[in-house]
Order: structure tokens, then C-alpha cells, then sequence
């Protein structure tokens, strides 16, 4: 899409109104696949920026650039570009070396307090769908 539509003009600047906007649509659970639209909790709440939110200038992740506005309830975005530096592997596998198993352990320790989380639900429902009152109401 080029040429913009007259209702989008209003919060472009002239330098962003040059630029190729498309409509987007994710995959994450962000908009309504149908109609395309960004749900309200998700409204002004860009995904590049997520993206780089905990990303240092020197970071071994690499950083994307890109622009993205909501209009309408309709996301548009620019193309998406890889910034940074080229990969520098040695330094790459050397974060992964160092940081992998506290990583890996801040992840199982997660899990298992979800599992837990999960049984004692479990187990309330089942003692809430086999206690007297609840058959009676049957």
C-alpha cells in the first residue's frame, strides 16, 4: 500500500507518510484473525518495541528497526529490518555457555509452579464436584 487513505493521514508525520505502509496481522493472539482488528489490550502496544525492551546497544540478540502504528483499531507497520552488527558467534555461544543453565533452571522452576498450581486446581474441582451439595444440586 502506497497511497494512503485519507484517515490515515492525521498522526503521520510528512517523513512517515513517504513510507510504505502494510496492514499486520500476527499470530500471537494480539488481534482478531477475522476482522483483523488489534485487541484493545493490545492497542499502542507495539511489537518492535517489546522486542528491544530489555536489549542493550551491545547485546548479543540482534535488534530490529521498523515502524508501527495503529489506526482504527487496524495495525500498519513498515518493513521490518535486522539492525546491529553481524553476528559474532564465539561471543554469542559464550552468553549461551554462561547463561544457559540459570536460564534453563529459572524456566523448570517456573514449570513445576505452574504444575502445582494446576494439581491444587485439580483437586479443588474435584473435591467441589464430589462433596454433597453439589450433588444435591444435580
Amino acid at each position: 500500500m502506497t497511497a494512503l487513505p485519507p484517515f490515515f493521514l492525521h498522526e503521520l508525520s510528512a517523513e512517515e507518510a513517504e513510507e510504505t505502509w502494510t496492514p499486520y496481522l500476527n499470530n500471537y493472539g494480539t488481534m482478531n484473525a477475522q476482522e483483523r482488528l488489534v485487541a484493545p489490550f493490545h492497542g499502542e502496544r507495539w511489537l518492535l518495541e517489546l522486542w528491544d525492551h530489555f536489549l542493550t546497544p551491545d547485546d548479543v540478540f540482534p535488534h530490529r528497526s521498523g515502524k508501527e502504528r495503529d489506526f482504527n483499531g487496524y495495525r500498519y507497520t513498515t518493513e521490518w529490518k535486522w539492525g546491529g552488527n553481524p553476528p559474532d558467534w564465539p561471543r554469542i555461544e559464550g552468553w549461551l555457555d554462561e547463561n544457559e543453565p540459570p536460564l534453563r533452571q529459572d524456566w523448570l522452576a517456573q514449570l513445576e509452579r505452574a504444575r502445582w498450581a494446576n494439581a491444587w486446581v485439580d483437586e479443588q474441582m474435584a473435591a467441589a464436584l464430589n462433596s454433597p451439595a453439589t450433588r444435591a444440586m444435580d
